[in-house]
């Protein structure tokens, strides 16, 4: 999970990567993902789910939908735990210190 040159959020797992530009609305975010062929879960509010064929659910949350997204959460499907959760605002921070 990082978020490269120019403002893009790439998460996914090998064979299955995925990105978005940062600062489009978390609607825009969703018919993205679609397009890249992400298996896609959940309602438009309070976020999605996309899932992998690796056991991993990345949880895409967002407060308005007409507003970028908030936070990526981690998640282990099999082991039942959360991994890692990333708010947008600290990924730029931790990409701006590097």
């Amino acid at each position: 999970m990082n978020e490269g040159l120019g403002g893009t959020v790439e998460f996914g797992e090998e064979d299955e990567e995925y990105l978005f530009p940062r600062d489009l609305p978390a609607d825009k975010v969703r018919k993205i993902l679609e397009n890249q062929d992400a298996d896609i879960y959940g309602s438009q509010f309070p976020g999605f789910r996309v899932e992998t064929s690796q056991g991993v659910r990345y949880d895409v949350i967002h407060l308005d939908e007409s507003e970028p997204v908030d936070a990526i959460g981690i998640y282990d499907v099999d082991e039942g735990e959360v991994l890692e959760f990333y708010e947008m605002d600290e990924l730029v921070e931790e990409v701006g210190a590097v």
